[in-house]
């Protein structure tokens, strides 16, 4: 880990294996890596099975795909959630954001307790859900392909409860309810357009706040 990968040009590719995939470094001018991935505390300590994986690829700017996050009032208007998510914390670390989220265990589909995200940069993110007996992993990585298009993967973790069968009864339906609001999201960021300046209410949610901490990973 962490040797050259590859040349182009006077870029260097290095490479780190994290959380079932494999992270290559890029950067336009050749600099060296600055800082590391984040390595999910929860799959290095429990048993955890990885129970579906997804793809779409998205003519989405690149962006708006995780800045979508911060838009708090989408989750009411677009997806039905019953109430608008609060974002407790926003803390700089060294692999990139952690964000902290005030939950409402009663609101929603899913008793959830505990709402942890971890941004690698601006390319990848580990979401963390933790409910009574139970506890899901999403780790989400988005490659680019061209000017126009990406890759967005989506890996669904499970925390093993002993058998297939209830590890089905918790998985199918985070993976049914995840992959339907990322079509749904799909459906109006295939066909946004990126807005250095875009007019905000103040129910927008934390905007800005990403986007001045994204600024830093753009050469």
């Amino acid at each position: 880990l962490g040797v050259p990968f590859a040349t182009e040009g006077n870029a260097l590719h290095l490479t780190r294996e994290v959380d079932g995939m494999v992270l290559m470094w890029y950067h336009p001018q050749g600099a060296m890596p600055d800082f590391e991935p984040y390595v999910s505390t929860a799959l290095q300590q429990d048993k955890w099975v990885l129970f579906d994986t997804r793809q779409w690829v998205s003519t989405s700017p690149f962006r708006d795909i995780f800045e979508n996050l911060f838009d708090t009032a989408h989750i009411v208007q677009l997806h039905g959630a019953a109430n608008m998510p609060v974002m407790r914390n926003m803390d700089r670390k060294p692999h990139g954001l952690f964000v902290d989220y005030q939950i409402d265990p009663d609101a929603e589909q899913f008793s959830i307790k505990n709402l942890e995200v971890n941004f690698t940069g601006v390319t990848t993110i580990n979401q963390l859900f933790e409910g009574q007996g139970w506890a899901t992993n999403f780790v989400i990585s988005t490659t680019p392909i061209d000017n126009e298009s990406f890759l967005q993967t989506i890996r669904l973790y499970v925390k093993d409860l002993g058998s297939r069968e209830i590890n089905e009864m918790v998985g199918k339906p985070w993976i049914e309810r995840f992959t339907f609001e990322v079509e749904q999201d799909f459906k109006v960021l295939n066909y946004k357009k990126h807005l250095t300046h875009p007019r905000l209410c103040s129910g927008d949610g934390p905007i800005y706040q990403y986007r001045e901490y994204a600024k830093q990973y753009y050469a």
